[in-house]
């Protein structure tokens, strides 16, 4: 990885940036009440780390649709689901899932095994469920 960096100058409209002012504020005064150990924030870092959040969104969006637009409509290709690594981030169970959502058990882990496809009504039920984590991160082609 290239360590080299480059200053950029921006111009934002004031408004924004009292908004942004306002959410580093926020951020360092929950690391003060909770006492985390992190730095505290700053205008600064919440622009770059939101730049760099959009340039994973815009990679990972690409692998997925991409391949979609590219390949997915002369051939069939794999779409599976991370929802096993979503529930394990969160916390969750395959049973947390089935209350939450109202899906059968084995329906659910089938789903989460990626041994059959969601229909619409699932997917939505568990997307909703789950916080409507970014498409990108819930599906990903599979190249096998």
């Amino acid at each position: 990885m290239n360590d080299k960096k480059i200053k950029l100058e921006i111009n934002i409209d004031y408004e924004d940036y009292l908004k942004i002012n306002g959410f580093v504020d926020n951020y360092n005064k929950e690391i003060e009440l909770n006492k985390k150990l992190y730095e505290h924030g700053t205008v600064h870092d919440f622009i770059v780390g939101s730049i760099k959040n959009e340039i994973e969104k815009i990679k990972s969006h690409d692998e997925v649709f991409c391949e979609l637009k590219t390949k997915g409509f002369v051939r069939p290709i794999k779409l599976k689901n991370n929802l096993k690594e979503i529930l394990k981030t969160m916390g969750l169970k395959q049973i947390d899932l089935e209350d939450m959502t109202r899906i059968t058990n084995s329906d659910i882990n089938n789903i989460v095994n990626n041994r059959k496809i969601m229909s619409l009504d699932h997917f939505l039920r568990i997307w909703i469920c789950l916080g409507c984590p970014d498409i990108d991160k819930v599906f990903y082609v599979d190249r096998k």
